[in-house]
């Protein structure tokens, strides 16, 4: 068998068959088109069983990572420690490998050509094929290899760039907002890390993303509770937001540096970008390309944002006895720095991490091991609104004393979800965060589109991610406008839920809002990716649940909306019952 290797844009496929090695779902699109006559190989199948061989290879791989670095805040803060598959594509080129290695074992006499997104997976598969295969290397590949670290390394000092204004941004408009006396907290605190956005602040009027009317209760309540706002994106009206923040007696942590902590955060980035040992052995796979191009990409982080909370929180808290601190639990970066420095101060108090949403079990942050949660990063609490949610986590591997069920915070807003769901031939899309699952489910549904709007009638309405713009995703479609038969939803999430009967979506946590709304679901399966369904823990008890892929999409929706009408809502009926929403405005928690 001889296989070629080829860079998407710089190559030619020159065998009957190709395989598409990377993560963009326009990559696939753009050669598809250019290559219609040649054969695509889907490994998808192959993608997800090697997931589930991996995940725990993969989780040991990280944590003798963590040891070698001493479980030391530099490796918290580098984006690898996270596991975050869906932010990086670490685990799935792991995943991908062993799946073009599985088919390339069950068809020994076939030629191949493997097409990559880029030059170092290239080398990644050159040191692990050419063994057992023979492998013809791109031409110029040395060349082409250095001119994309070259690349890597300016988009590095780019984001730098970005972080530097950020901090002169938020320096700025601080200043201008900030009193003559800016107080210190004292006695007891309740701190909330939350997220802002915007479309968490209409009419200067800031919502909590994800803990819901709980901080205002315990204002009520004569609790001292201030929050620590983090931006998704660099937002406009900056000044408003500050003001609004000044009123509500927020953490700024701009209140609180000096230029010193603003270089040595940057450089604590750059110290953290670093930490990763190419040395440590990754079971039967030479993973030395994929460690070179983490490092290079870690550039592109911006931990440096999170690593200022370090000394702006010392200085902030001096004269605090009492913190209970509340933050979303995903173990990501953002979240670590607050409670490490509460567990090296004398401050009395709780770290508290909520898990808000289901999420499918091959997304690996949750996924731990017994040695980490004797870090200073992990919270002292894990709360979840639910049993299921509970159970969740502890398949995951975290502990059961760490673990505590309190009301579902994010959904307290939504009205009586116990009516009746009337049938109807409307079709709602739910985009998700991640641009490429975007790509690939408004594609998938297109190619039916034909038979979805005239055979079965349905009218398709498209609700985007809060986060991302409808226009981008046209421009990157290469489409002009949304097809004639379809619109873009402009309400509120609840609102589309109650009007549609049926939801196709990807990639996205809203799924449990769907069911608990009386909706159908179907998650579309992902080409490239995995982790694609948020429901899948519940996949052994209903398999009505299990992803889609697209040759069956059609005759799924057919089911739903012609042949199995019944059927689906029934089996939705007792879904809805499994997740068992959870809401107590009372708040009876203890810490």
């Amino acid at each position: 068998m001889a296989i070629s290797l080829v860079h998407k844009s710089k190559g030619k496929i020159v065998t009957d068959n190709w395989i598409y090695f990377g993560s963009s779902y326009l990559d696939i699109l753009n050669l598809e088109k250019k290559y219609n006559k040649k054969q695509k190989i889907l490994i998808t199948e192959r993608i997800n069983t090697n997931s589930l061989k991996q995940r725990k290879i993969f989780t040991e791989w990280l944590e003798k990572q963590r040891i070698f670095f001493d479980d030391s805040i530099f490796w918290w803060m580098n984006g690898l420690s996270s596991r975050n598959n869906f932010s990086s594509n670490f685990f799935l080129y792991i995943c991908q490998l062993c799946a073009i290695k599985d088919y390339l074992s069950d068809n020994p006499n076939k030629n191949l050509t493997i097409v990559s997104e880029n030059y170092f997976l290239i080398d990644f598969l050159i040191h692990n094929l050419k063994n057992d295969y023979e492998v013809f290397i791109p031409n110029n590949f040395t060349i082409n290899l250095f001119l994309e670290k070259i690349t890597m390394y300016t988009l590095g000092i780019k984001n730098y760039a970005e972080v530097i204004f950020f901090f002169l941004s938020n320096y700025y408009f601080a200043k201008k907002t900030r009193p003559k006396f800016n107080d210190k907290p004292k006695g007891d605190i309740f701190l909330f890390h939350d997220l802002i956005s915007k479309s968490e602040f209409n009419d200067n009027i800031v919502q909590s993303r994800y803990f819901g009317s709980y901080p205002k209760w315990l204002k009520k309540n004569n609790k001292d509770v201030r929050t620590l706002p983090w931006f998704y994106k660099n937002l406009k009206n900056k000044n408003e937001l500050y003001i609004h923040f000044r009123k509500n007696n927020s953490f700024i942590p701009e209140d609180w540096l000096s230029l010193k902590d603003y270089l040595r955060s940057l450089l604590n980035s750059f110290k953290s970008s670093m930490t990763l040992n190419e040395n440590i052995i990754y079971p039967n796979i030479n993973i030395k390309s994929l460690t070179k191009i983490q490092k290079l990409l870690a550039l592109q982080n911006k931990s440096a944002i999170y690593f200022r909370y370090f000394p702006a929180f010392k200085r902030w808290a001096k004269n605090i006895t009492s913190l209970i601190f509340f933050d979303n639990y995903q173990n990501q970066s953002f979240e670590h720095p607050i409670r490490f420095e509460m567990k090296n101060s004398s401050i009395k108090g709780k770290s508290i991490g909520y898990y808000h949403s289901l999420h499918s079990k091959s997304y690996l942050p949750y996924l731990s091991v017994p040695g980490e949660w004797k870090s200073k990063s992990k919270p002292d609490y894990v709360v979840c609104p639910n049993i299921l949610c509970k159970k969740t986590l502890l398949d995951q591997g975290i502990p059961e004393n760490k673990i505590k069920i309190i009301s579902d915070l994010q959904r307290e807003s939504f009205n009586n979800i116990n009516f009746k769901k009337e049938y109807n031939k409307k079709l709602l899309i739910i985009l998700s965060l991640f641009m490429e699952s975007n790509y690939e489910l408004l594609t998938k549904i297109y190619r039916i589109n034909d038979y979805l709007t005239n055979d079965l009638g349905l009218k398709i309405k498209i609700r985007s991610h809060p986060y991302i713009k409808t226009r981008d995703i046209l421009n990157n479609l290469k489409w002009q406008k949304l097809p004639k038969s379809w619109e873009w939803s402009s309400q509120d999430l609840e609102g589309d839920l109650r009007e549609n009967y049926c939801v196709v979506t990807m990639h996205s946590a809203v799924v449990t809002d769907v069911v608990i709304h009386n909706n159908i679901l179907v998650v579309l399966k992902s080409e490239l990716n995995i982790g694609e369904n948020y429901l899948d823990t519940l996949e052994n008890k209903f398999s009505i649940l299990n992803s889609t892929l697209d040759y069956n999409l059609k005759k799924k929706l057919e089911e739903i909306f012609v042949t199995k009408i019944d059927n689906y809502k029934n089996q939705f009926s007792q879904i809805k019952d499994e997740i068992d929403l959870n809401i107590d405005k009372d708040y009876k928690f203890n810490f």
